[in-house]
C-alpha cells in the first residue's frame, strides 16, 4: 500500500489540482499496466509528464469545476484474467478493469482528499477496517477471532 504524504490542501475536497498532486500519483502508478480503453498507456504519461503536466492539470481542474466526468473517462473494459486450475471454472478467474490513465489519476486524487477529509473530521468509525490506511480486513478478522474466543 502506498502512503501519500498529507499536505494542507489534501483536506480540501474541492480545491484545485496542482502539478505536485499529479506528479505524486503518476510516480506511484504501476509501470507495466495495460492501457485503458482510450489506448493511452500510463508509461506514455510517465515518460512525457513534464511536457504534459500543464494540460493534465488543466483537464483535471476543468473536470472538478464543471462537476462533469468526461464520457471518455467513464468507460472501462473488464477482462477476465485466468489465475490457475480448471479454465472452465469461473472461480479461477479474476476481473481486471482497463481504466483510462487520466481517470485513474483524478480518481486517486479525489480518493486521497476524501479519505484525508473523513479522517481529519473523525467521520470514520474506529471499527471501520476496509478502505482505511493502516487498517484492513485481516485486522478485522484477527480482532473478531480474538473476541470470539
Amino acid at each position: 500500500m502506498v502512503i501519500y504524504p498529507m499536505r494542507e490542501h489534501d483536506y480540501d475536497l474541492v480545491g484545485d489540482v496542482n502539478g505536485q498532486d499529479i506528479k505524486l500519483i503518476f510516480k506511484n502508478l504501476k509501470r507495466g499496466t495495460a492501457a485503458g480503453v482510450d489506448g493511452i498507456p500510463i508509461l506514455l504519461f510517465k515518460n512525457f509528464l513534464s511536457i504534459l503536466m500543464p494540460i493534465i492539470v488543466l483537464l483535471c481542474n476543468k473536470v472538478l469545476r464543471s462537476e462533469q466526468w468526461p464520457s471518455t473517462w467513464e468507460t472501462s473494459l473488464f477482462i477476465p484474467l485466468f489465475k490457475r486450475g480448471n479454465p472452465k471454472a469461473h472461480e479461477n478467474y479474476r476481473l481486471i478493469a482497463l481504466v483510462p490513465a487520466l481517470s485513474k489519476v483524478l480518481e486517486k486524487i479525489l480518493d486521497i482528499r476524501l479519505s484525508n477529509w473523513l479522517n481529519k473530521n473523525n467521520l470514520i468509525h474506529e471499527e471501520q477496517g476496509g478502505f482505511r490506511t493502516g487498517y484492513g480486513t485481516t485486522d478485522s478478522v484477527f480482532i473478531f477471532k480474538g473476541i470470539n474466543r
